[in-house]
């Protein structure tokens, strides 16, 4: 396999791995503005090898404004590269955290959460630049499922594993409101992973910072609409309480601890879930509260569809007869 070589000298990826500062930043640039860029294609040993070299860039890089400005350039690149290269270097990103994960020292922690963030953030604006396209979705949901939570690789980068599930719901909320099969896309694996793992600590991260979220904002919903008339369509409790009242996951946790394949270790949790949401949904056709989450077919854009409604009033205004 040829190396992949910037001018004369050393190879880029024992130039990302250098201990010079200068050096780093110029292999940096050059891969990011100019070499990947210009691919449609890369060989998954030569990713591999690429982003061995970008992980000891970031563990080399110790002051606080230089870490920051380099996880931003790697992360925001998944958003400049052609769909299935990107893909690819995400899907590269993840096995190499969980590859190195054990290796990093608590005083590099840090940074490398940071980095796990910035890409879970820059994961969704992409889905978002691809305007929530449900295909393009199911790919890159899988790809982050199977790649951490679901890895068969025997590696020991379960800590990988408990940060994503940790900061997930956090680096959607930016991103929310979306359509109720974006939703469903995004969400539903998490309830399916909590009838296949055996990690209890990951089944744990994935209850308190995924689902225990949407019960508590289900609850603040349900009270607030009790005692107001108008809310805010873009307050937390709004947006993410109305996902918990409407996804219907009190069925969907009941189908899963009812069923043979689910975990048995988990089942109690499982159907743990199922009785709070279950609560949950019971109180809101007990208030007769309308709560729904807009749905819209494939392909249509929310503004699409303002749009439509403004070029119908303007035709009833000016009395001219819609064909």
């Amino acid at each position: 396999m040829t190396e992949v070589v910037v001018g004369e000298g050393p190879t880029l990826i024992k130039q990302l791995a250098s201990c010079e500062n200068s050096t780093r930043d110029r292999a940096v640039r050059s891969l990011l503005d100019t070499w990947l860029p210009s691919r449609t294609y890369v060989a998954d040993e030569e990713m591999k090898r690429i982003w061995k070299g970008l992980f000891f860039c970031i563990w080399h890089a110790d002051k606080l404004p230089v870490q920051s400005d380099l996880i931003e350039m790697l992360s925001s690149v998944l958003l400049k590269l052609e769909p299935g290269l990107s893909l690819q270097y995400f899907s590269v990103f993840l096995l190499t955290m969980r590859r190195e994960w054990t290796g990093i020292d608590k005083l590099r922690l840090d940074k490398f959460y940071l980095l796990i963030r910035r890409f879970l953030n820059s994961f969704f604006a992409t889905l978002k630049r691809m305007k929530w396209d449900l295909d393009f979705m199911r790919r890159w949901i899988r790809v982050l499922v199977d790649g951490t939570f679901l890895a068969d690789d025997k590696l020991q980068g379960n800590g990988v594993n408990y940060h994503i599930a940790s900061i997930f719901i956090e680096e959607l909320r930016p991103f929310l409101p979306v359509q109720n099969e974006v939703l469903e896309i995004l969400l539903d694996p998490f309830v399916g992973i909590m009838g296949k793992v055996s990690d209890k600590v990951l089944v744990g991260k994935i209850r308190t910072n995924v689902f225990d979220v949407f019960v508590k904002m289900g609850r603040r919903l349900l009270e607030l609409k009790s005692n107001v008339d108008e809310v805010d369509e873009l307050d937390e409790v709004v947006v993410l309480g109305r996902i918990s009242l409407v996804m219907g996951f009190s069925t969907k946790f009941y189908e899963l601890g009812s069923s043979v394949d689910c975990f048995q270790g988990n089942r109690k949790v499982v159907l743990g879930l199922h009785k709070d949401f279950s609560k949950l949904e019971k109180d809101l056709v007990t208030l007769g509260i309308d709560i729904s989450i807009p749905g819209f077919k494939e392909g249509v854009e929310e503004d699409d569809v303002l749009a439509f409604i403004c070029c119908f009033y303007v035709f009833l205004i000016f009395g001219i007869e819609l064909l």
